[in-house]
């Protein structure tokens, strides 16, 4: 019984240590300027301004206000930029790479999509008071 259970825990621990090796295969995979990348959307997130607030051309204010909203059609065109240079350079890779680099398209997708979605609200209202 002890044999048995052990052989289990031995088995479970192999299959959480090869999707552990597969996770850190793709955190390797997406690269330092990737990171950059998605750090900088992370950023854009957490900087959007408050919907109805007047805008602010002085101070700290000013990143909120001014440069989150500039850099997010920027970073928008360089998540699809990206995740069509991923799909490229996976044309002519093994497989386990080409898995790999499919995670990195539909991740810079997926970020593509959640910043339209976040940041459409602030651009209708700035649009509605031009």
């Amino acid at each position: 019984m002890l044999a048995n259970l052990t052989l289990d825990l031995t088995k479970s621990i192999n299959i959480m240590s090869n999707n552990n090796n597969e996770f850190l295969l793709t955190l390797r995979a997406i690269g330092p300027l990737r990171y950059a990348l998605y750090t900088a959307v992370v950023l854009v997130f957490i900087l959007r301004p408050e919907l109805g607030v007047q805008l602010s051309y002085e101070g700290w204010h000013m990143v909120t206000d001014l440069l989150a909203p500039v850099t997010t059609p920027i970073l928008f065109m360089l998540l699809l930029l990206d995740a069509i240079m991923a799909m490229v350079y996976r044309s002519d890779k093994a497989v386990e790479v080409k898995a790999r680099y499919l995670r990195i398209v539909f991740l810079n997708l997926f970020l593509a999509i959640s910043l339209i979605i976040y940041w459409l609200p602030f651009y209708k209202q700035l649009q509605e008071a031009i």
